[in-house]
């Protein structure tokens, strides 16, 4: 019998924000994904963004804020999806169309 064993410990970040958004940055540092009620959103890269590891939960802190008082941030996160995935999300969460008016 084979068995997986992971054997590093890595550091995983999550920040919970409000109304049903969050921020995570993968292991290693260099992406935040915005996520509505656990479902990915946007992911914003840290070579895109300029923003460091050390800079990593102040960037999280700042998109969630973002989120919740520039309307037209979200509106134009949400326009910049696929139709396809910003259909799917309205269907799913009713309240996102809120956000694109």
């Amino acid at each position: 019998e084979q068995i997986l064993v992971r054997s590093s410990d890595p550091k995983y970040s999550y920040v919970d924000g409000k109304d049903g958004w969050s921020a995570s940055s993968d292991y290693d540092h260099k992406n935040i994904t915005l996520c509505y009620k656990n479902i990915p959103i946007q992911r914003f890269s840290s070579e895109e963004y300029d923003f460091s590891e050390s800079d990593i939960s102040i960037f999280k802190s700042a998109l969630l804020e973002s989120v919740l008082e520039d309307k037209d941030f979200i509106k134009n996160v949400l326009y910049s999806q696929p139709k396809s995935k910003l259909e799917a999300l309205c269907g799913t969460f009713p309240e996102i169309d809120g956000f694109l008016k």
